[in-house]
């Protein structure tokens, strides 16, 4: 990026980012829009040249709020029903095994906290969205390995919470 680009984002940004993040509050109920915003101008010095000279910036940049937004809130709900499954069917091997399913919950909850971002990111890829190793690979751009291998840390990692529901 050059001195000039780089100005000339600086400018956007200060320009835009406070009523870009008014915007997503009011429009989508968004409490906090500053990382969704943020996230948007990531994917703007990620890849200028997506920008379409047909469009005027102001809609176009818009546009990117208005689709992060609706994609954070698909995915906060499909986390929601994951979790609602998760504990559905935690509660349900726990009336056949007496297991603790508040307690499995709450180890979950805590395995969940610890992981990276990219481990969060490849787990829900995977296990969420569905995606395959090819795929996430593209998605994250990381090599299909690293995909493999995280995915198998990620796994490791919460079971290691979960060790002491399994003896």
């Amino acid at each position: 990026m050059t001195a000039g680009s780089e100005r000339a984002l600086e400018q956007l940004y200060s320009r835009y980012f406070a009523k870009l993040c008014g915007y997503a509050m009011h429009a989508f109920g968004v409490a906090d829009p500053r990382d969704i915003v943020q996230d948007v101008f990531l994917k703007i010095i990620r890849n200028p040249k997506s920008f379409r000279a047909e469009y005027r910036f102001n809609t176009w940049i818009y546009t990117l709020v208005s689709n992060q937004c609706k994609n954070e809130y698909k995915t906060k709900i499909n986390r929601a029903r994951l979790q609602e499954q998760i504990l559905f069917e935690t509660q349900t091997f726990q009336q056949h095994t007496g297991l603790d399913a508040a307690g499995i919950q709450r180890q979950l909850n805590i395995a969940w906290r610890e992981l990276s971002e990219k481990e969060k990111s490849i787990y829900l890829l995977k296990y969420e969205h569905q995606f395959s190793t090819k795929e996430i690979s593209e998605i994250l751009n990381i090599p299909e390995g690293s995909v493999k291998s995280g995915l198998f840390h990620t796994l490791r990692k919460i079971s290691q919470y979960l060790h002491a529901f399994t003896h």
